[in-house]
């Protein structure tokens, strides 16, 4: 694992790193002391430990840069500010942990935070305009079904072939959801929703099946749980 703490405390960096390399020995571990000097680095990282507070380009205009620039790592925000809990959402954090942290609570958080970048290996491979794609099940934000073809939208494409939408949900796992007869959903891109449909990361609106409505918030508040999401609608 590839790990990034960008803090402009040097003595902070290390700390963490220490605490870190406890759990996870055999990680690479990376201290940049200013957004700037991740930036130009971020694709040897998957994970990025993150403070808010730092002189020139702080860590929320670093993370929308990063987000801005096609990277897809995971963002922990370090800070000693609650007040930006909310914002974080806009960059999809996976966690905000405020200053003082336990170790413990910061192994924690990384486990759960392995698990999600092993998640991101899964893919599935389908026959797409003469030639296979793998698609990683962590980048799909919905799939449909439309002329007899499945069409899969992931965050920077889509991709038609011929297939069943109900084969795909079974392999996509308990993260994705089925909507309607003819839309998938995956929860982790889930912005908002009400009777008739949700809203999916970029705005986009897919239907919901009145008959589905209870279940898919049920469903919904068990991947809250699972995530320790900070907040459900």
């Amino acid at each position: 694992m590839h790990i990034a703490i960008c803090d402009d405390d040097e003595y902070f960096c290390e700390i963490l790193a220490t605490m870190i390399k406890k759990q996870f020995p055999k990680a690479f571990i990376g201290r940049y002391y200013s957004g700037e000097a991740f930036f130009s680095e971020r694709e040897k990282f998957e994970l990025l430990l993150l403070d808010i507070k730092m002189d020139g380009m702080n860590g929320m205009e670093t993370a929308k840069k990063l987000r801005d620039s096609g990277w897809n790592g995971l963002f922990i925000f370090i800070t000693g500010e609650e007040g930006y809990v909310f914002q974080a959402f806009d960059v999809q954090a996976f966690h905000y942990l405020v200053k003082p942290f336990s170790e413990v609570r910061l192994i924690e958080v990384l486990e759960r935070a392995a698990l999600e970048l092993q998640k991101k290996t899964n893919k599935i491979t389908v026959f797409s305009k003469g030639s296979h794609v793998s698609i990683a099940f962590s980048e799909i934000l919905y799939a449909e079904v439309y002329d007899r073809k499945t069409i899969v939208h992931t965050i920077n494409r889509d991709i038609e072939y011929y297939g069943q939408l109900f084969e795909l949900e079974n392999m996509a796992g308990q993260d994705f959801y089925r909507t309607h007869r003819s839309y998938l959903i995956h929860f982790k891109y889930l912005e908002s929703y009400d009777r008739k449909k949700v809203v999916l990361t970029g705005n986009v609106e897919v239907p919901l099946a009145k008959k589905n409505y209870q279940n898919f918030v049920k469903e919904y508040m068990e991947f809250c749980k699972r995530e320790n999401r900070f907040s459900c609608f």
